[in-house]
């Protein structure tokens, strides 16, 4: 019964978690086409409810590049035309990568992301670090890992990356130095989370913070 709006953001889960706007009824979900679209950024999406496509006819804001109403006459008139500009080569190279995702099915794509999330958080877990997620409530596209005390998260960053191969990203505004972010999602198979993982279990000891567990790809295995 509330009038209040709901938003959802899924740019980083679209295509990769089962989400039905519709039948959730979600007012606006937001997504981009990175992340589990594997797509360059640089395109936007929305879903709009009815509701929404209403609060945005009688909002008072001034807008004009991003306006709704504009955006949609332009779209619906026959002519498939953007009021702008549109990123020709993201939408090109979305077409490819939507075709793949269709090819997989969406059912298996969301069951490989998931086989993807529950092998990483036990790698994770094996190797006595913390996950900064309640497990139960935790992604399947990336994983959020406490940098343990006395440990440099910029220099585990570093390593990861020159002495491996390895890209993980850090914490972000007061996470910084916390956290490390490993993804998993879109184009990335059980390889590259065992070598995020055998990475982390080789830099962790160098960097004075032992290994204990049963082994950091314990996860993989049957994935």
């Amino acid at each position: 019964s509330s009038e209040a709006l709901l938003l959802v953001d899924a740019v980083s889960s679209l295509a990769a978690v089962d989400l039905r706007a519709d039948a959730w009824r979600l007012d606006v979900v937001v997504a981009g086409s990175q992340k589990a679209l594997m797509g360059p950024p640089g395109a936007v999406f929305l879903s709009v409810s009815d509701r929404a496509w209403e609060a945005s006819r009688t909002a008072r804001m001034p807008r004009w590049y991003f306006s709704w109403d504009r955006a949609r006459a332009e779209i619906t008139s026959g002519k498939a035309l953007m009021p702008f500009t549109p990123p020709l080569p993201v939408i090109h190279a979305l077409q490819a990568s939507v075709q793949m995702i269709l090819a997989q099915g969406l059912p298996a794509r969301f069951a490989h992301h998931r086989r993807l999330g529950q092998a990483a958080r036990e790698g994770v877990a094996a190797m006595g670090l913390r996950l900064f997620a309640d497990p139960r409530h935790a992604s399947d596209t990336v994983t959020a890992v406490r940098v343990p005390d006395g440990v440099d998260a910029r220099e585990l960053v570093r390593r990861l990356r020159t002495d491996h191969g390895v890209v993980v990203a850090g914490g972000q505004g007061r996470l910084e130095g916390r956290i490390i972010r490993i993804g998993h999602m879109g184009y990335v198979q059980e390889a590259q989370v065992d070598a995020a993982l055998r990475g982390l279990a080789e830099v962790l000891p160098a960097l004075g913070h032992p290994v204990p567990g049963a082994g950091p790809t314990a996860g993989l295995e049957g994935a």
